[in-house]
């Protein structure tokens, strides 16, 4: 998939069917403490770590809320994974209406690269540490996540689970009760220390990452 100024570029039904299933599968394995009464906690660690997070009810109102802070932010340029959690035509409709090119599927990694924001979305959120926990074995989601300079996430608030340990039996047994080859972590911008203790922000990795849940 490349950029597209003039129409919406639409991912491949059989890769949004495969993003359902996958919710599907790690919805039938939440623990009976996840969802809303985990947000607070959610919240509060995430912000703490310089992620900024929003709750919505519905899918359309997540689209609105992206629409604003890509706007906000002067975004020209997003790459998005295929979407299952709002209605990825949408998005893109509203999106180009902003004048944004929004390049979805499976993009070039130069198409990545030169992307100002990634859009994605994460099976779980981790309440005790303020992360976004995911099955990242396709590397176009590690790509999404970690090459722009922006990272904006969608996830359900009923998939928030208490702790990280949480987090990694739901992965386990949505994959067969196996471990997928490799699960993504995601606790605000990306922080690089020097040797010199010298924190900076966005090195190697987004400087700002935008978290919506939805419900």
């Amino acid at each position: 998939m490349i950029y597209d100024s003039n129409s919406y570029i639409d991912f491949s039904l059989k890769e949004e069917l495969r993003r359902m299933g996958e919710l599907d599968k790690v919805k039938s394995y939440l623990p009976q403490n996840a969802g809303l009464q985990c947000y607070d906690l959610f919240y509060t660690k995430a912000t703490a770590v310089n992620a900024q997070v929003f709750r919505v009810n519905t899918a359309d109102e997540a689209v609105e809320t992206a629409r604003k802070i890509i706007k906000e932010l002067g975004i020209k340029k997003a790459v998005s994974v295929p979407l299952s959690l709002v209605d990825g035509e949408k998005l893109a409709k509203a999106l180009k209406a902003e004048g944004v090119n929004l390049a979805t599927g499976r993009p070039l990694r130069k198409t990545i690269e030169e992307a100002q924001l990634g859009i994605t979305e994460f099976e779980l959120a981790v309440a005790e540490t303020g992360s976004l926990a995911q099955d990242a074995t396709d590397v176009y989601k590690r790509l999404i996540s970690s090459l722009p300079p922006y990272h904006l996430a969608f996830v359900k608030t009923e998939h928030i689970v208490a702790t990280f340990a949480d987090a990694l039996d739901v992965l386990y047994k949505a994959n067969g009760n196996q471990m997928p080859g490799y699960v993504a972590y995601v606790s605000g911008p990306s922080r690089t220390a020097d040797i010199e203790r010298v924190l900076a922000i966005g090195v190697h990795g987004p400087e700002r990452v935008f978290i919506i849940c939805i419900g």
